[in-house]
């Protein structure tokens, strides 16, 4: 919520500091580029993130320079707690409704450090203790990312189809393949290339040679396959 501001400081100071006129172009790139993008994961716009941080580093250093609050900086104190207190109760009310992960709702909990981190630095942001809030900030992001990477997300993550099927299959013989379109984890997990079947007069091919074939897809391609003997031993929605 900083980054606006961020922004606007580096745009004033690009003459000075050209490198910030760089960042600013990446970020922008990389926002327009996967605002127009058919497909998206948090991991695609990834290597614009340091970018984005020296700007935002820039914003923070020179608040604690000047030892003045920059034009807006309350106004986006006050937006980060709105977000901070509904981060909370937003993410325990999407646990409770996926019959996936419901009996993790309790995780949510985590998210609330945000919220005292938010509480606080606002309360400094007004006080113009800048040092103060730049720390109560970033540290309540620090702790909850730690919490979230080693507590939360191995948690959700073994309620993932993947990790449900990966023992059945890593311990069975049979040969393996998938079907137009699966989950790129298997063969992450599995260590090695999975050959793809692209039609279903390839899969019959297929099929006569192997009778006991494990085949691996997405719900969307199974239509049709019953004829050939295939059975759904699980399925599960990516997390």
């Amino acid at each position: 919520v900083f980054l606006p501001q961020a922004v606007i400081l580096s745009w004033k100071d690009r003459i000075k500091a050209p490198f910030l006129l760089y960042c600013i172009i990446i970020c922008l790139v990389f926002i327009i580029f996967f605002s127009v993008s058919r497909t998206i994961l948090p991991s695609y716009p990834a290597p614009c993130v340091p970018f984005g941080a020296v700007v935002l580093g820039y914003f923070i250093n020179q608040m604690l320079v000047t030892k003045e609050k920059l034009k807006g900086s309350w106004l986006s104190g006050f937006l980060l707690l709105l977000l901070s207190v509904a981060l909370p109760v937003v993410g325990y009310f999407m646990l409770q409704y996926d019959p996936l992960v419901s009996a993790l709702k309790s995780q949510s909990i985590y998210l609330s450090i945000l919220s005292l981190g938010a509480i606080a630095g606002l309360v400094f942001l007004v006080k113009n203790e800048l040092r103060k809030a730049v720390y109560s900030y970033l540290g309540s992001y620090m702790i909850t990312g730690l919490l979230l990477l080693y507590q939360v997300m191995p948690r959700l993550m073994s309620k993932n189809p993947v990790s449900l099927s990966l023992p059945a299959i890593l311990s069975s013989t049979k040969p393996i393949m998938t079907y137009k379109q699966t989950n790129a984890a298997f063969t992450f997990n599995l260590g090695r290339p999975i050959k793809n079947i692209s039609s279903v007069e390839e899969l019959e091919i297929q099929v006569k040679q192997n009778p006991h074939l494990i085949l691996l897809s997405r719900e969307t391609h199974l239509q049709g396959l019953e004829r050939l003997g295939f059975k759904i031993v699980t399925k599960g929605k990516d997390l």
